[in-house]
């Protein structure tokens, strides 16, 4: 059995969720500065702006590593894209596995 199939269909809603999330970020930035960067440095404001743009880091660099992009980047670009999407990846699971630990106790 190939897995072809699935890892197009995985592929095609990958980009159909960054497509959406893109979109999203790009017509909300305007209430962001509004809203946002206008209020003093909280804790609120700092995770809030965390959050939001780890999720579009990490987009960029899975777009730059999981897709064709034909782009010529050189070794040390990729090596760097790597260390940073997986320095992403492994906060992400830090994070969450904090959160099981907590909801467990």
């Amino acid at each position: 059995m190939s897995l072809l199939p699935q890892f197009q269909a995985w592929h095609i809603e990958e980009y159909i969720t960054c497509t959406y999330h893109t979109y999203y970020y790009l017509t909300s930035f305007d209430e962001e500065v509004a809203y946002i960067w206008s209020q003093k440095r909280t804790f609120g404001k700092i995770f809030y702006l965390t959050t939001r743009y780890s999720a579009i880091s990490t987009m960029a660099f899975a777009f730059l590593t999981n897709w064709r992009t034909y782009m010529r980047i050189p070794v040390s670009g990729c090596q760097t894209i790597i260390y940073f999407q997986n320095r992403e990846c492994s906060r992400f699971r830090s994070s969450r596995s904090d959160r099981e630990k907590h909801t467990e106790q």
